[in-house]
């Protein structure tokens, strides 16, 4: 009887040390927030929409660049779809973080075609829904996928975008 007690207690620690080991090889899933404030322009890099130093909930201080990748006019005569790369890169270790972002942007009346403007980041007013999703990362975002949804409002020259979802790491 006691070898069997032995055997079920030798089994019990193997059984522990599987389940602790698949746990910890498991992918964890966060949950992601990310409010962007930035002004159009400035000192970003050519090409870079907007560039702004921003607080990852989690992971601390981060960069964060916009960089437009598509335009189509429409849905509606005062939308248009666009399609855009977020860069993050955390302070802390220099991990990036990559999403492809597509939303529908929208200005009100006809704002979006007053006079001398192009786009609405140039300063009339805007608001915006999509989705995002994570296409890249490095250091504690090596692998990571997962995505979510996006709003977006403008009005002079200051846009503000908060992306909500969740990312599994490996």
């Amino acid at each position: 009887m006691r070898s069997f007690g032995r055997l079920l207690l030798a089994l019990l620690v193997v059984a522990a040390v599987v389940v602790g080991t698949a746990s910890a090889n498991s992918p964890r899933t966060v949950n992601f927030e990310l409010v962007f404030n930035a002004q159009p322009g400035g000192a970003c890099d050519p090409g870079v929409l907007t560039c702004e130093r921003v607080q990852v909930p989690t992971y601390g201080f981060a960069v964060t660049t916009f960089t437009p990748t598509g335009f189509a006019f429409g849905p509606g005569p005062n939308c248009f779809t666009g399609e855009g790369l977020v860069g993050i890169t955390l302070e802390s270790d220099g991990s990036t973080l990559v999403l492809a972002t597509v939303a529908v942007v929208c200005t009100p009346g006809a704002s979006g075609s007053s006079p001398g403007t192009l786009m609405p980041s140039q300063g009339e007013p805007f608001d915006a829904d999509g989705t995002w999703s994570v296409v890249d990362g490095s250091g504690v975002f090596a692998g990571a996928t997962g995505g979510g949804t996006l709003t977006a409002i403008n009005g002079g020259h200051i846009s503000v975008a908060r992306y909500v979802g969740t990312i599994a790491l490996p």
